[in-house]
């Protein structure tokens, strides 16, 4: 009789999870969802915001955004020339390897860099400074406006239409770091190297921008639809409903 008790109480414990491993599983378990849901909520939220930016789309103002856009760029463009006046006036400009200012290259490294700075002077370096203020205050949100206008207008509603956003704000940072450059200078090598690396994410989303727009033009070349958003929420709210019914 006890025999038997003792067996029921062995098999009893066999058949039992044990507490640590039931505790592993569980914990894996909650973070594999957890990982899931904010994965799930920040798609959801990305793509939410990027139907408002194409619901927010006007095609007289992009056409307004683009005009004043295009005079800002030769605004700027006035400012580089006088700049390079004075780069041009230093004794020893055959062994400067940017003659210009930094915002127009893709990539900007070292003390080459930095000579550019010292053969600017320091009324270029004055003229640089405001240069890259125009560049984030005004230069920056009409890039962002007209651009994220332009590919609403060829692209249609794609996921892709707040690339621009990302080069404003990489311009911004890089000519935030420039203007601590300029006013720390000579002592601000460290600064323009970071400087350089974010020009070169800035140009990552350029580039990015551009492959957009080719491919938009192409597909309307080709008569394909332009996408309107509303493909996309119905197949949102319909993977809602679903996972709704399965959670029932």
């Amino acid at each position: 009789m006890a025999r038997g008790k003792n067996t029921q109480n062995f098999l009893t414990k066999r058949k039992r999870p044990t507490k640590s491993s039931r505790g592993a599983n569980g914990s894996n378990e909650a973070l594999d969802t957890v990982i899931m849901d904010t994965y799930n909520k920040i798609e959801k939220g990305y793509g939410d915001f990027t139907l408002k930016v194409y619901n927010s789309y006007n095609k007289t103002l992009m056409y307004v955004g683009l005009g004043a856009f295009l005079l800002i760029f030769l605004i700027l463009n006035f400012v580089e020339k006088k700049i390079i006046k004075y780069t041009y006036s230093y004794e020893n400009i055959g062994e400067i390897k940017y003659k210009s200012v930094y915002n127009g290259h893709y990539n900007y490294v070292g003390k080459e860099s930095y000579e550019t700075l010292t053969a600017m002077g320091a009324e270029g370096r004055k003229i640089y400074l405001y240069y890259n203020i125009i560049l984030i205050f005004i230069y920056s949100p009409f890039l962002t406006y007209s651009i994220t206008n332009l590919i609403s207008e060829v692209c249609g509603y794609t996921k892709t239409n707040i690339i621009p956003f990302f080069i404003s704000l990489f311009q911004i940072f890089e000519s935030t770091a420039l203007i601590f450059t300029i006013l720390g200078y000579p002592n601000s090598l460290t600064l323009l190297y970071m400087a350089g690396k974010l020009a070169i994410v800035k140009y990552f989303f350029i580039f990015v921008t551009i492959f957009v727009v080719i491919f938009g033009f192409i597909d309307r070349y080709q008569g394909k639809p332009k996408p309107t958003g509303v493909e996309e929420v119905e197949a949102d709210k319909g993977k809602a409903d679903k996972d709704k019914k399965k959670s029932n």
